[in-house]
């Protein structure tokens, strides 16, 4: 029905002192949404795949920020830095997806903390490290 897919699950209200995340927008857009038949059910991807599909528009994004503002790596040529990049992402997009699927789907975490929790952990215990010291390092690729 709708030309493009919205995320929404059920556990999307977390509060956390007097701070209320932005779910009960999503509720209501999803309720009024449904309600109005501007959608559909099926116009509505779970967190999880939701989770795999931002990753990889992100990679895309990520890889050319990272070798033109960040590491201002362009003095080695992109293909060799592009499959670095490659299996560096993909392992990161394996990584948030399997934490977001035991943190939320197992455990039973709220999805935005699950999320969360997730991101940060990859972020900064694979993704830069493995960015700065590997994709961008300046060395070239081994050939051995």
């Amino acid at each position: 029905m709708l030309p493009y897919r919205l995320v929404y699950h059920e556990g999307y209200d977390l509060k956390l002192g007097d701070h209320v995340f932005p779910s009960q927008k999503y509720r209501f857009i999803h309720d009024r949404l449904l309600r109005d038949r501007f959608a559909a059910e099926d116009d509505f991807v779970r967190p999880v795949p939701a989770t795999a599909i931002a990753a990889s528009a992100g990679a895309v994004t990520s890889f050319t920020f990272s070798r033109y503002f960040t590491y201002h790596a362009t003095h080695i040529a992109a293909g060799h830095q592009m499959w670095r990049f490659v299996l560096v992402s993909g392992s990161s997009l394996g990584l948030n997806t399997l934490g977001e699927y035991l943190l939320h789907d197992r455990v039973g975490l709220q999805y935005i903390l699950a999320r969360v929790i997730t991101s940060l952990t990859v972020s900064c215990g694979w993704n830069y490290p493995m960015l700065k010291f590997f994709v961008f390092s300046g060395r070239p690729p081994s050939h051995a």
